[in-house]
């Protein structure tokens, strides 16, 4: 599945997590990276914020509005994401949203079109 982060720690105080990751990478691409903007998914919750290395350790500190948003103490392990399927998964699981089945008709020299999920 995902790259898993581990929490080590809580910085309370800096709105932060410190934990250790099982891996960078998801496939072939790099996921996590020194000032790289990131998530964190826990069931079905995603928090975004951004990753900070700290010698063999990562600190996730999260957006304000994010904050608290997760279930998080030492020893979770929660997956991680890269921001780009980051806010793809949080257009599935938000609830606030309400997906309607569509038919799609080609107009003028289009063939397709992409949902925000693509």
């Amino acid at each position: 599945m995902f790259p898993e982060f581990k929490i080590v720690s809580i910085d309370a105080l800096n709105k932060s997590v410190i934990g250790s990751l099982n891996r960078t990478e998801q496939g072939s691409e790099h996921w996590i990276d020194e000032n790289w903007i990131g998530s964190l998914l826990q069931g079905t919750t995603i928090a975004f914020g951004r990753w900070f290395k700290e010698d063999s350790l990562w600190r996730f500190a999260f957006d304000e509005k994010d904050w608290g948003k997760l279930s998080l103490s030492p020893r979770v392990v929660v997956y991680a994401l890269d921001g780009y399927w980051g806010e793809r998964v949080e257009l599935v699981y938000d609830k606030g949203i309400s997906w309607q089945k569509a038919h799609f008709v080609i107009a003028d020299s289009v063939d397709h079109v992409h949902c925000d999920i693509c």
